[in-house]
């Protein structure tokens, strides 16, 4: 008999572009299903014709624009009445707020072990956007209320944790799990580091991803070495401030703008770069420079997420938004092949090591401990 878990999430199941939802979270619930018996809580409304795999999904009817309160007290609501029956061994909040919140608070009264995993603005403070939970007084003391009382804490990078203690949380037992690449679908293709050189970009198109550096740092490496292109894979509120700052820049003809693309197509895109360009302001991990690592591709970007963690010994690095030291330090590793191969099988090898087998199997350690 397979031990009972719920899993409460804010959103990424069964929605956005192409109903993919957010791909590595779908493939965690997936393969962790196969070892437990998985009820997901939306606390959006989810595509009826979503067919989740391997476990059970509820959502409420709530739409992202919807209030906090009205998602907590539906989300809520739909977990009472199936525990009465279900009855839940443990409760798994992805995201510290709203849901990793309402899974502790549940936990509490129902006297039922929490496990609450950070993902992304729940642990940021980004001052310059207003961006991040720990930005606002109000919701850095609920995370931080979360993060205290959760019976297990988890998070993504070091770098996260790091971000936690910078802002003044501290508990020594966080577990630091990334989310591994599925090498079956991000195939490894070494390539010559020759001219032209292609470079690729792949986020939402936001304030936090800091597009405007993207295109600086590419501004400033084409106006030494001009054959070179820059492929920009996403879509989102910035699209179209982006693409009238690649014309005042004189780089439209450099720059392509794809849009959106299904996840399962983005390995042929990276089999055509040479170096991903990465320069948010925040992350939490940044699935896609794993990605991009897994296909042969040398990551360079801002000291944030994964990046932060890997440090120069596996990626370029800079401060955020430091566009001429990005630059130049791209300028010259494209004249160094001798680093550029030593950068790409380093981080390679981290791929190797960080599989979702590996993410599920520090899951399951966790579960079994919590269950008893």
């Amino acid at each position: 008999m397979k031990k009972k878990v719920a899993i409460i999430i804010p959103g990424g199941i069964g929605g956005g572009y192409f109903m993919q939802g957010v791909p590595a979270l779908e493939d965690y619930i997936i393969r962790i299903s196969e070892l437990f018996d998985v009820t997901v809580y939306s606390m959006i409304k989810t595509d009826p014709s979503y067919l989740p795999a391997n476990f059970k999904l509820y959502s409420t009817n709530a739409l992202f624009s919807s209030s906090t309160i009205k998602k907590v007290i539906l989300t809520t609501i739909l977990f009472i009445k199936n525990n009465k029956t279900k009855k839940y061994q443990l409760v798994h909040g992805l995201w510290g707020f709203p849901s990793g919140f309402l899974v502790v608070v549940l936990c509490k009264i129902l006297n039922i072990p929490s496990l609450v995993s950070l993902q992304g603005a729940e642990a940021a403070n980004v001052p310059e956007i207003n961006y991040g939970h720990l930005h606002s007084y109000g919701k850095r003391k609920i995370v931080f209320w979360t993060c205290k009382h959760s019976s297990i804490l988890t998070c993504l990078t070091n770098f996260q944790l790091k971000e936690l203690k910078k802002n003044g949380f501290f508990r020594k037992d966080i577990h630091v799990i990334p989310y591994g690449i599925d090498g079956g679908l991000f195939t490894l293709k070494t390539k010559e580091l020759a001219s032209p050189f292609h470079f690729i970009h792949i986020a939402n198109l936001n304030e936090v991803k800091d597009q405007i550096t993207l295109l600086k740092t590419f501004k400033l490496i084409i106006k030494h070495e001009e054959n070179c292109l820059l492929r920009i894979i996403g879509d989102g509120e910035c699209l179209d401030k982006l693409k009238d700052l690649a014309k005042t820049l004189v780089i439209e003809d450099k720059v392509e703008f794809m849009g959106a693309i299904p996840h399962a197509t983005i390995a042929e895109h990276l089999h055509w770069a040479h170096i991903l360009l990465h320069t948010s302001l925040y992350e939490g991990q940044a699935v896609v420079v794993a990605e991009a690592a897994a296909c042969g591709v040398v990551v360079c970007g801002t000291n944030v997420g994964l990046i932060a963690d890997w440090g120069e010994e596996k990626c370029l690095t800079v401060d955020c938004g430091d566009y001429k030291a990005l630059a130049n330090k791209i300028l010259e590793l494209l004249k160094d092949t001798a680093k550029y191969y030593k950068l790409r099988d380093r981080a390679y090898g981290w791929t190797l090591e960080h599989t979702p087998n590996n993410t599920v199997a520090s899951f399951q350690k966790i579960y079994n401990q919590l269950i008893r």
